[in-house]
């Protein structure tokens, strides 16, 4: 593995971004051979947490890479979704995987069941006035497949009550996302504001002058021109490495020969990698602080 050399990166934000770019890919590509060896793993896949695991893994792989390229690229509503979505993916595989016993994990299956209802409510609904919509036909079949596949579940010992496990789950309780994040020591990117941020409606005025305005005298919005977030990069690598770890840890030497896929040296890479962006934002914030023109 060739990483850059953090002391010969140019004192610029665009020297800085293209390292972090250049960084952000090589992880990429270790999240994704992982994914690739363990969905080739048939006795790993058959287990049904072991599924709900790699699923978790398989989404924080597609959205770490892609909310990389979003916030290097200014694109700060995209990055921030994204963000968002990654927080609860790394947080939930984190605590499923060192926390999760039958009961816990049971809760977690049957606490979507709520909401696949209310959604397949709905989706009949709009199929009132549009029988013939392929797209809500899609998906209410999709949401009726789901709900038969929870049925089947092995996790799910009996018909809940879908309002009040959702609420144990996803509500206000101790098992909240961000109240599991602050126990486990994760919460370095969690931000209770970015929540309400992504629910301005898309294009408003609002939205505008929030994300988009330039030349509006609004204080709503900073006038400086836009700078990519490194503490964020590095707080989303950082997220993503620890999820990897445990992952593998709590789950790969179970189930392949650690000599053959030689897992050691796999979580030294993670953990160079996990140096790497640590020690580049502290020597960009070094740059900042010394008033080097070419950050600002």
């Amino acid at each position: 593995m060739s990483l850059p050399d953090i002391s010969a990166i140019e004192g610029s934000w665009q020297a800085y971004s293209d390292s972090f770019l250049q960084v952000g890919y090589i992880l990429s590509q270790y999240l994704k051979q992982i994914e690739r060896d363990v969905s080739a793993n048939e006795d790993f896949t058959n287990d049904p947490f072991n599924t709900v695991a790699l699923g978790l893994f398989s989404k924080l792989r597609c959205h770490f890479y892609s909310a990389f390229l979003l916030q290097l690229h200014y694109d700060e509503v995209g990055s921030q979704f994204l963000i968002e979505h990654l927080c609860e993916t790394t947080i939930t595989l984190i605590y499923l995987l060192e926390e999760a016993d039958e009961t816990i994990f049971s809760e977690y299956v049957v606490a979507s069941g709520y909401q696949v209802y209310q959604l397949l409510s709905d989706v009949e609904a709009k199929l009132r006035t549009s029988p013939d919509d392929s797209s809500l036909l899609k998906l209410r079949d999709k949401l009726r497949a789901c709900i038969s596949q929870q049925n089947r579940s092995e996790a799910v010992p009996s018909i809940p009550n879908f309002k009040e496990a959702n609420n144990f789950w996803e509500g206000q309780g101790l098992n909240t996302t961000a109240k599991r994040g602050a126990a486990m020591g994760l919460g370095l990117i969690l931000d209770p504001a970015r929540s309400v941020r992504l629910r301005i409606t898309p294009a408003s005025w609002l939205d505008l002058q929030f994300n988009y305005s330039k030349s509006s005298p609004s204080i709503l919005h900073d006038r400086t021109e836009p700078v990519p977030d490194f503490k964020c990069l590095r707080d989303i690598a950082h997220l993503c490495l620890h999820a990897t770890k445990a992952f593998l840890e709590e789950f790969l030497n179970s189930y392949w020969d650690v000599k053959a896929l030689n897992i050691a040296a796999l979580c030294m890479d993670l953990d160079q990698l996990f140096e790497w962006f640590h020690t580049a934002h502290a020597a960009y914030k070094h740059h900042l602080s010394t008033g080097n023109s070419g950050l600002v």
